[in-house]
């Protein structure tokens, strides 16, 4: 098997099935790949194990320019939605079949439009007044009550669009159908080799759904998979014209049919579907539909969802001819097509793939939803958390004897004499602050230990990244930022957003892969929740293929400290 991180042991295997390209999983993501890289003239073996359910299979379809409770706008609706209409339409006139059907979307509203959501939402669509509602059969009284966004959307047959591609590789290529451990993938000759097959290629993409998450060379992606179940149901008084939401959707798929879903587990992942699943989605369809349904089919998939909830499509570090393809979640059908357009082209000319945008940033100011709250902290410990002793935690699990480190606020020096204990005498640690009086007080701890391998540096911490040898860059273990002010000293002098930004985002550039930087803002002081909002938005615009964010609060009161751990890839 070809081991991530180890020296790969060359092998001379001599076959007649040499591929272009070899790509594992045939969902959504990899089935658009295949015929991006179809359309270029690759020869493909494509290997998915059709017998085991999958997001893919159990998906409705929706495309939507909307999402959330809010009904905001999806991000980055503007670049996928004309290509996924263009390379749809295409392929229904190459296979001759119909794969997608335009059809508006009514969002139905919980209470009345502020005058906020009617400009946002006028863009894509319109307001849809109770009255308007009242004349359209099949919905429920109370549910036409505030009105509705009426909204272009479009559904695509998820079924008959992976039917087509299977057809496709059958026909052009090689579809095997079972499953591939990853033990049978090797490497010779910097080739993919896949013996058991009789298969070797220059690329290998993995584009394998909710197992990713086992995936050994791709392991510092972490997902958080989520299972969905849905219901295809029939009604009679339900007009098939429109696709109905309110907390679920309803999707025609035929006369008086509909595809009822979904639902959102996070915790029973292996199970198919389920008693609880369907008594909810039986209450979220009885709140939308006036008259009776029935139920037909019941399903459910896990959907490979990665933390931070943005698409992955990126190229191994060091493994050549490696990529992962990947996070679609629930809105494949949309970002496939031009996410798979952009691998292709990465792949077969060696242009550079526009990951610094497939990141928690979006336009939006949603960010991913990783904020771990210490109140299970407190009640397992039966104390008051604090965030300093927190962060030093975090840094500790990944420092050995003799790492650099950074200390970017000496401040006290309780988290610099914590570093120095961590690397010992053969570590090196560097200590950073503006005030002299900080120094002295951090000299003074530092008084009681063994502490040579501690230098201190009177400078903005902005600068540090020039003052660390750069025989050090890229082997920095740790960095810890205490923002604020000195304690015990003049609380007008504070550290600044500016220079706290360009001190993190050089800081970040030096350290290891695995390491790990620390940020403990304090939002109650004059200046501090400025400063916190600037280092959020900027942690939130690094690349989800390069680093993981994640912030610790001990409640949700906005004046609380806030701390924010960045472990990079």
């Amino acid at each position: 098997m070809l081991s991530p991180g180890k020296n790969l042991v060359v092998k001379r295997i001599v076959s007649n099935n040499q591929y272009d390209a070899i790509i594992i999983g045939c969902g959504i993501a990899g089935a658009t790949l295949s015929w991006h890289l179809h359309s270029r003239g690759y020869r493909l073996l494509v290997v998915d194990d059709r017998s085991v359910p999958n997001a893919s299979k159990a998906a409705a379809g929706i495309m939507s320019p909307m999402t959330g409770k809010r009904h905001t706008t999806v991000w980055r609706w503007q670049d996928f939605w004309p290509e996924a209409l263009s390379f749809y339409q295409q392929l229904e006139s190459t296979t001759q079949s119909s794969l997608l059907r335009l059809i508006p979307q009514l969002r139905f509203l919980t209470h009345n439009p502020t005058e906020e959501m009617l400009n946002r939402t006028q863009v894509l669509g319109a307001f849809v007044d109770n009255e308007a509602l009242s004349m359209r059969s099949g919905i429920n009284h109370e549910m036409q009550r505030h009105g509705a966004i009426e909204i272009p959307s479009a559904i695509l047959n998820v079924s008959k669009f992976l039917d087509v591609t299977f057809d496709m590789l059958n026909n052009s290529h090689r579809l095997h159908c079972g499953q591939l451990p990853y033990e049978a993938i090797d490497c010779a000759d910097d080739q993919f080799v896949i013996e058991q097959l009789d298969a070797y290629s220059k690329h290998l993409v993995f584009c394998e759904g909710a197992k990713a998450a086992n995936n050994p060379w791709f392991d510092w992606i972490k997902f958080e998979p989520v299972r969905g179940e849905s219901m295809q149901v029939r009604t009679q008084e339900l007009p098939a014209t429109y696709v109905y939401q309110q907390g679920i959707a309803l999707v025609p798929t035929g006369a008086d049919t509909f595809i009822a879903g979904a639902t959102y587990d996070w915790e029973n992942l292996d199970s198919g579907p389920t008693a609880a699943g369907a008594t909810q989605l039986r209450e979220k369809i009885a709140r939308l539909v006036a008259e009776p349904f029935t139920v037909s089919k019941h399903r459910s998939g896990v959907r490979p969802v990665v933390k931070g909830r943005r698409p992955v499509s990126l190229k191994h570090a060091s493994v050549k001819g490696l990529w992962l393809f990947n996070g679609l979640a629930s809105r494949g059908c949309l970002q496939a097509p031009f996410l798979a357009k952009q691998l292709a082209a990465a792949i077969c000319d060696g242009e550079t793939l526009d990951s610094s945008r497939l990141d928690n940033s979006a336009g939006d100011k949603t960010r991913a939803k990783n904020t771990k709250q210490l109140v299970d902290i407190e009640s397992k410990h039966g104390r008051e958390p604090r965030l300093t002793t927190l962060a030093q935690d975090i840094v500790r699990s990944v420092i050995t004897p003799g790492d650099i480190v950074i200390d970017a606020t000496a401040g006290n020096g309780n988290d610099t004499c914590f570093l120095a204990g961590c690397t010992g005498a053969d570590g090196k640690v560097f200590a950073f602050d503006v005030q002299r009086l900080a120094l002295q007080r951090t000299a003074k701890r530092l008084s009681d230990m063994q502490h040579e391998q501690v230098e201190l540096l009177l400078h903005d911490h902005a600068k540090a990244v020039n003052l660390i040898p750069a025989t050090y860059h890229g082997k920095v273990a740790a960095v810890m930022f205490n923002l604020g002010y000195l304690p015990g000293s003049d609380q007008n002098k504070t550290t600044l957003p500016s220079s706290t930004c360009r001190a993190i985002s050089s800081l970040l550039s030096i350290l290891r892969p695995g390491g790990i930087c620390t940020i403990l803002c304090y939002r109650g002081h004059p200046g501090g929740a400025e400063e916190t909002s600037k280092v959020e938005e900027q942690l939130a615009a690094l690349p989800v293929t390069d680093f993981l964010v994640e912030t610790y609060a001990a409640n949700k009161d906005e004046k609380t400290p806030l701390l924010l751990s960045v472990t990079k890839h």
